[in-house]
């Protein structure tokens, strides 16, 4: 009926269905599914199911992996796939005929792919499928014979998946540039919305930590999407949009030093932001690609720029923020002009980095430390090998399915595996029952098999809203109804894959629980200790007159440590037992902390970057304030709170009118970092 308003279901499942210009029905999902359903379909005609299965379903695997990054990246990415996937798959189905021979190939290869998990979200999502084929191979052993026939399998399943993917090339190319900025600027609008409607700092400080995150992902893809035609606009436009987080982000704790719940005119002119950040993602969304600057309506940004000079107004008005605020603005107002002015296709490509070292040092130093990575990959390493010796030892029937089980609920993200377990067990279950009934009803009719699988494929990996629950479903409908054209099928193999399935959530469950727990409301205070002193030393680094390349290379080493402080939180969330409360203590002690790092960013700015040194008064002035965040994270570190802070105020002056603007920057500084100790719980655990 016209003008009728749609139910949640309606609208969830109108969501589930719709594609775009930004993300094609032709893409991802329905390459696999379709290269899945022309391989078993081959498979069916020449009776010769097993090889063709193999070459589908690896289609699949390597479509599924296709990160829509720049185009020699995807085809490289495939190769990697397609070629490990090959070897590893002919060594699997050796190693499968020996009960430790499998035992030592899922442990080592699932070592080796468990190193990708710091290499980004594509990287993960490759060691997940390459474990996939390895269990699988360990699941149906066989001599060489086989084992070098699934390896061609492979390779030419892999082949065509990349083949398929440089055919479709015309009708998708620059999508992903224009869904990585359309993500970004939904992100920070949505981020921007939560400071104008919130004035509570437990809900800003986790909309922070999460846009923060947005900002680590987008960064992983828009390097690489800088090699695309059109890459100078693309670039220019992801600069814009960091610059605005950037500011935004700089801006948030100046109302807590301001002793008011909230800033004269601030919420205005966040939504006045956020209203110029959604024009622009509407505009991305709907064009399907990157305008030039001559194409593109530029948003109206006059009245944000209103806005945010009358917030100007109010900060320079008051004497407590001024420098910070002040600047933070200034950022704001030139980033949101830019945003309005577009983008340009002349200029140099810089290629947007994460701050930090490189993926292959960061496995470095992740195996040569005590850190969640290294604990939770031996905890996969382990539990991969366990699981393998029950399957093998005890003959259990359809096996693999409990390799498979572990495999999710640990992979591809190292921090989730709880709600992972529940989520894909529940999921199992039901997929294994639709799965069953649909192979013991048309058993005898392959056609309807291959459709129904096929279609399971495409709902799994083709929309907006897959979530683990439709992974686990959609996966175990296709596996379940098409093995019962190689092994066995009907009621027997759903019931199997439900109790193996079961059994790898007990295996995960006690893995979780008892192997190299990640002790994260141990570690937290401590890295948050390591993370003031790094602060102390680079405010001393402001003090000594360091050059201006080293300070930003110490720059760098604290911004990958916030990131991972941000990360680690959340993961610490979620351990048995982790009071909601403390997660929220964390994320607004590191909004505060940030707030103090940006504060010496603009410092060094104002000197380092000019080489101008501090004056005496404000080199020991700032040397109070460095004492005081040592202070602080001892204190933090052992639950004991210092008797009292030295109150920060320059020599001679008695009022904040007479300071100078770098001891008013340092003055915050010393007030914000006592501001800190408002989070020190006394009597907390020492974590060492």
């Amino acid at each position: 009926m016209a003008g009728a308003v749609a139910t949640p279901t309606q609208t969830y499942i109108r969501r589930l269905l719709a594609t775009n210009k930004v993300r094609p029905a032709y893409g991802q999902g329905l390459r696999g599914a379709f290269l899945w359903a022309l391989g078993l379909g081959i498979g069916i005609l020449v009776n010769d199911i097993a090889f063709w299965f193999q070459v589908g379903f690896v289609g699949w695997l390597v479509s599924y992996t296709d990160d829509y990054l720049a185009v020699g990246r995807r085809v490289a990415g495939g190769a990697v796939v397609t070629v490990v996937g090959a070897v590893v798959t002919f060594l699997a189905t050796l190693a499968g005929n020996n009960i430790w021979w499998s035992v030592a190939a899922a442990a080592g290869i699932g070592f080796g792919v468990g190193l990708f998990g710091v290499v980004g979200p594509a990287g993960v999502k490759k060691s997940l499928v390459l474990m996939f084929l390895t269990l699988f191979s360990i699941g149906f052993p066989g001599d060489v014979a086989d084992a070098l026939g699934l390896f061609y399998a492979t390779l030419i399943g892999g082949a065509a998946a990349i083949l398929l993917m440089l055919i479709t090339l015309p009708w998708d190319r620059n999508r992903n540039q224009t869904l990585i900025l359309v993500r970004e600027f939904e992100a920070i609008a949505d981020f921007a919305d939560t400071m104008a409607r919130d004035s509570d700092a437990d809900a800003i400080g986790a909309a922070h930590t999460e846009v923060m995150k947005s900002a680590d992902d987008a960064s992983v893809d828009a390097r690489w999407a800088v090699l695309w035609r059109g890459s100078r606009r693309f670039n220019a436009l992801y600069q814009q949009g960091m610059e605005v987080m950037k500011a935004l982000s700089a801006f948030i704790d100046v109302r807590s030093l301001t002793d008011r719940p909230s800033i004269p005119g601030a919420s205005r002119m966040y939504d006045e932001v956020a209203a110029v950040l959604r024009d622009k993602a509407v505009q991305l969304r709907e064009a399907g690609r990157i305008l030039t600057a001559e194409e593109a309506e530029s948003p109206d940004v006059a009245a944000a720029l209103g806005a945010i000079a009358e917030v100007q107004d109010w900060i320079r008005a008051n004497p407590a923020p001024v420098a910070q605020g002040d600047a933070a603005l200034r950022s704001l107002s030139d980033a949101v002009r830019a945003l309005g002015a577009g983008a340009s296709d002349t200029g140099t490509v810089a290629r947007p980095s994460r701050p930090g070292v490189e993926p292959w040092h960061l496995v470095v130093i992740n195996l040569s430390n005590d850190t969640w990575l290294r604990r939770h990959l031996l905890r996969y390493v382990v539990l991969i090998a366990v699981a393998t010796w029950l399957y093998k030892f005890f003959d259990i029937p359809d096996g693999f399915f409990m390799l498979l089980g572990v495999n999710i609920m640990l992979q591809p993200d190292l921090g989730t595996g709880f709600s992972r377990l529940q989520i894909f067990s529940l999921g199992t279950i039901l997929g294994s029952i639709i799965g069953a009934f649909v192979g013991v009803t048309f058993g005898g009719v392959p056609v309807v098999i291959l459709l129904v699988s096929a279609a399971a494929f495409y709902w799994l990996t083709a929309y907006f809203n897959v979530t683990y629950w439709s992974f686990a479903i959609g996966i175990s409908i296709a596996i379940v109804s098409a093995l019962g054209l190689l092994i066995p099928g009907g009621w027997d193999l759903g019931l199997w894959r439900i109790a193996d399935t079961l059994l790898a959530a007990v295996i995960v469950f006690l893995g979780l629980i008892l192997l190299w727990p990640t002790r994260g409301r141990r570690l937290v205070p401590k890295e948050y200790a390591a993370l003031l002193r790094r602060t102390a030393k680079e405010l001393q680094a402001v003090i000594d007159g360091e050059s201006w390349d080293e300070f930003r290379a110490r720059r760098e080493r604290i911004l990958v440590a916030n990131t991972d402080l941000a990360f680690n939180i959340e993961r610490t969330a979620r351990e048995p037992g982790a009071p909601i409360e403390l997660k929220r203590e964390h994320q607004r002690m590191l909004v505060d902390v940030r707030s103090i790092q940006g504060g010496i960013a603009n410092l060094a700015i104002d000197h380092l970057q000019s080489g101008r040194m501090l004056d005496e008064n404000s080199r020991n002035l700032a040397a109070r304030v460095v004492q005081q965040l040592e202070l602080v994270a001892t204190a933090y570190e052992t639950g004991q709170r210092p008797e009292q802070l030295d109150r920060i105020v320059p020599p001679g002056t008695d009022t904040a009118a007479e300071y100078d603007d770098d001891q008013v920057a340092i003055v915050e500084l010393g007030v914000a970092t006592q501001y800190l100790l408002r989070w020190v719980r006394p009597g907390a655990p020492s974590p060492a």
